[in-house]
């Protein structure tokens, strides 16, 4: 049954008027619930505080059910860290621990002669294509799935080695006492005692990949406009040298996020198949690995230290957030829905994230809001987090940061003061603050 309530107007209301940055507000809703819910979720966004998160209840609880989870235990969710979906009281809350950087597989794919030995020991299976000569974006695509999934395998089988000895090095009574089963089967949580075990593998960069595949399969298999060996030095070079080819890419190569049907197609086929190869695999705690399209803080850090890509990214660029298009390709608000909609994210128990920035002009158009919230929850969308800014004041609060003590945003799943970030994190809220869609 649908859940809306007093209590939730009175948590929605203090968070409001007390202007808190935490605890997070999390919100989970169906397509199903009243306008009036809607309203209020609207009203306590456009309040400025900037701390809210959407939990589409129908995605996530399908998501979770599709690993064998009781669908009576998966209605009964909650947030476990940033924005990480966990049951309650019945699974180890173990989800964004290990993060996958996605452009390190393409990487793998298009440079065969950087895969080192330790590599090929870590990663079984890795493509051997030395040098790189598919024929066909069918033959390329299938070297770039083949590294994918060695690389998942090999991440997992690590990280299963130690979450087998978890309950040794790192025992837990008292929390396990508070879950489901472990005291029943007398074993800790890490031993396998929790109802379910989950772990999740974060993977990071997808929008960035996305565009990246895509760019390729169009320019060299397409259109057949450049080789794979000029590409290569294209990316090496930062594009120095190749400004026409760059120009031509962020010009006429269609983006993720521009709402173009190939690219929407390709962006479902693409979260499926890494959907596929990188949920069940056996975590070494009596539980499975289970995908996620989650991301923190890592698409600025290796974006920064990360060589240029076929989108046209330049090097040191961020990597795109969670399942967001890079900002800088993005189209309006419908364009941007309808791309991130085409995403399963019912594939992905570990939630998929959508960054969504509003401007401080629309007023109190609760309606606008509103109607952004339910063409996301209408679309499938996994997790939505709603920043409402305005340009502007972000500039000026780096520069006078006294005049904006409470100014909050929204960075990755936590909600922070403005004025407290280093400034390298202030430049980036500004950046992304450009498209206001």
């Amino acid at each position: 049954s649908l859940v809306y309530n007093e209590l939730t107007q009175i948590i929605c209301h203090s968070m409001t008027e007390l202007r808190l940055t935490n605890p997070k507000l999390n919100a989970r809703i169906t397509p199903a619930h009243s306008d009036e819910y809607f309203d209020l979720l609207s009203k306590t966004a456009l309040s400025g505080t900037n701390n809210i998160a959407i939990f589409n209840d129908e995605a996530l609880i399908k998501a979770h059910s599709s690993m064998g989870k009781a669908i009576e235990d998966c209605r009964i969710y909650a947030n476990g860290g940033c924005q990480e979906p966990m049951l309650q009281n019945n699974e180890v809350n173990f989800k964004a621990y290990i993060y996958v950087n996605l452009l390190r597989i393409l990487e793998m794919t298009l440079y065969p002669e950087r895969i080192t030995n330790a590599d090929r020991e870590y990663f079984v299976g890795l493509a051997d294509d030395k040098p790189l000569t598919a024929k066909s974006w069918s033959e390329f695509y299938s070297l770039f799935l083949t590294n994918f999934k060695s690389v998942i395998d090999g991440i997992s089988a690590i990280a299963a080695d130690a979450g087998s000895k978890a309950w040794i090095t790192n025992p837990s009574p008292m929390l396990s006492a508070t879950i489901d089963d472990c005291i029943e089967k007398g074993m800790d949580m890490f031993q396998g005692g929790a109802r379910y075990n989950s772990a999740s593998l974060a993977l990071n960069g997808f929008g960035t990949l996305l565009d990246s595949l895509y760019s390729i399969k169009q320019l060299i298999y397409n259109e057949q406009k450049i080789t794979i060996d000029e590409l290569k030095s294209a990316l090496d070079n930062d594009y120095n040298g190749y400004e026409d080819l760059r120009e031509y890419i962020l010009k006429h190569i269609p983006k993720y996020g521009q709402d173009n049907d190939s690219v929407n197609a390709f962006a479902k086929t693409l979260a499926s198949d890494i959907a596929e190869r990188s949920s069940g695999q056996d975590n070494g705690r009596g539980g499975k690995f289970e995908a996620s399209l989650f991301t923190y803080f890592l698409y600025k850090v290796w974006g920064e230290n990360w060589q240029a890509t076929p989108d046209g990214r330049h090097k040191g660029d961020f990597f795109a957030r969670g399942i967001n298009p890079d900002e800088k390709y993005s189209g309006e608000m419908t364009s941007l829905m309808n791309s991130v909609c085409s995403v399963p994210a019912d594939l992905f128990p570990g939630g998929c994230i959508v960054d969504v920035t509003l401007p401080t002009g629309i007023g109190n158009r609760i309606d606008i809001v509103s109607a952004v919230i339910k063409r996301f929850l209408d679309g499938g969308g996994s997790i939505m987090q709603i920043n409402i800014l305005n340009r502007d004041d972000l500039i000026d609060a780096k520069l006078h940061p006294e005049r904006y003590p409470s100014l909050t945003v929204r960075v990755c799943g936590y909600s922070v003061y403005f004025t407290s970030l280093n400034d390298s994190f202030k430049d980036e809220i500004i950046a992304r603050t450009l498209q206001t869609y």
